[in-house]
């Protein structure tokens, strides 16, 4: 989500699904989704919530909602059109997942990864230890992945606060080692809900961390989910946040953002640092993937 990205692909709406544009896909976390078409799709009825669908170049099902239409030109047919060029702008971008209507548009489980909600967790599972050896200086290095937190809210949902890390060193001979630690919650329902009542909970939630911060805490990562732990095929959510004032070196290490796999929630590769030879990396995740 506060990444910049692209995607190259045809996109068309479910209502003409054979009537496919080629097209690029464009997104920055300040700017927001830019679609550019070679041609120009047809636009929906003025109450017809229709989104666009997307296929990438590879093969990455793409939805966009929250749609913003160029005005229509009198006299020129309401169809697809594959002369001049269009630009259409999208409020939400679903990557991994189709979405015939923009009311089918829902998860059972929200992942959210805040600004600052490691702060607020206040929880670390390293240990260090400076052992006292005037010849060889040793130093130990520990860690374990903290316990999840649950709250039952109103037996409606349950927010869970789960932690992930990653490790990653230098080409031998070792020279430096990294571990990183990250926090996300999951808002989970017993049954899918629909993607606005989960969004309206995670700002719920990001106001709660700001109050507990006294800082700004905005969604760094958001992805969708539905299908059984250990089964699920994540949607990444990408959207302009509003107000956000962080800068990147306050936000948190944290997975890149790369098309999601059809395998269960699985932690992406963390940013490499630039080497002349092969590293060591190692990733773990929390009990909920």
């Amino acid at each position: 989500m506060d990444e910049v990205f692209q995607y190259q692909g045809h996109w068309w709406t479910p209502e003409e699904p054979d009537e496919k544009l080629p097209g690029v896909l464009r997104f920055d976390p300040e700017e927001g989704a830019i679609l550019s078409l070679f041609g120009s799709l047809r636009a929906p009825d003025e109450n017809d919530s229709v989104p666009i669908l997307g296929l990438s170049m590879d093969h990455t099902p793409i939805t966009l909602t929250n749609l913003i239409w160029p005005p229509s030109i009198p006299g020129l047919p309401l169809s697809t059109s594959r002369t001049g060029t269009s630009t259409l702008d999208a409020g939400m971008v679903l990557v991994g997942e189709h979405f015939e209507r923009e009311a089918e548009v829902g998860f059972e489980r929200l992942i959210v990864q805040y600004l600052h909600l490691d702060a607020w967790a206040g929880v670390s599972g390293s240990e260090i230890a400076f052992i006292d050896d005037p010849d060889t200086h040793p130093i130990t290095v520990r860690h374990e992945l903290p316990d999840s937190i649950a709250a039952d809210v109103n037996g409606e949902y349950k927010v869970n606060l789960f932690f992930g890390s990653g490790f990653e060193a230098s080409p031998r001979p070792f020279t430096h080692a990294t571990i990183t630690q990250v926090a996300e919650l999951v808002i989970s329902f017993p049954e899918k809900n629909s993607l606005r009542e989960l969004m309206d909970i995670a700002y719920r939630l990001q106001h709660l961390l700001s109050l507990g911060t006294r800082r700004a805490a905005f969604p760094v990562s958001a992805w969708g989910a539905t299908d059984p732990v250990g089964e699920v095929r994540q949607v990444a959510l990408h959207y302009r946040t509003l107000g956000r004032t962080d800068t990147a070196k306050e936000r948190p290490a944290r997975p890149s953002s790369v098309p999601p796999t059809p395998y269960p929630i699985v932690r992406r590769a963390w940013p490499p640092r630039r080497r002349t030879g092969p590293a060591w990396r190692s990733r773990s995740t929390g009990p909920w993937r």
